[in-house]
């Protein structure tokens, strides 16, 4: 049986090598892919920092890759380009998601804005970091 296509993305203070530990166990059913958002790992950051930004490189390394339609497994805010590219996309086959969460209130908002460490941020996404240090 033929391997399927699979896109591991990361969350928001992570990078593709949060997934090194999860490949070799997935590499057995299908042919794994990874890549770091902008402003993520070791890519430095560019336009717009958003979903919108993070889908269309997602698109961009579909089309380097030569894949056509891809199974998309976001963890975070990889969920949410995940569903962005399910939704506004022909190119994915499912999304999974882990850790994406939908349903935002004021109140949750305000705790994760608490949870923000500037030093864990710079350790994370240097790139984002040195961008919005100006």
């Amino acid at each position: 049986m033929e391997k399927q296509d699979l896109l591991l993305l990361h969350g928001a203070l992570g990078a593709q090598s949060q997934f090194q530990s999860l490949i070799p166990l997935l590499e057995e059913h299908f042919e794994i892919y990874t890549l770091d958002f902008s402003g993520h790992g070791d890519k430095s950051a560019h336009g717009d920092f958003g979903i919108i930004t993070f889908a269309n490189e997602v698109l961009y390394e579909l089309a380097k890759w030569h894949i056509d339609k891809i199974n998309i497994f976001g963890y975070s805010m990889g969920g949410y380009v995940a569903t962005y590219l399910a939704m506004n996309s022909d190119r994915v086959i499912k999304a999974f998601t882990l850790g994406t969460k939908f349903l935002w209130t004021p109140e949750y908002s305000e705790k994760e804005v608490q949870k923000l460490d500037p030093l864990k941020i710079i350790e994370k996404v240097p790139a984002f970091a040195e961008e919005q240090a100006g």
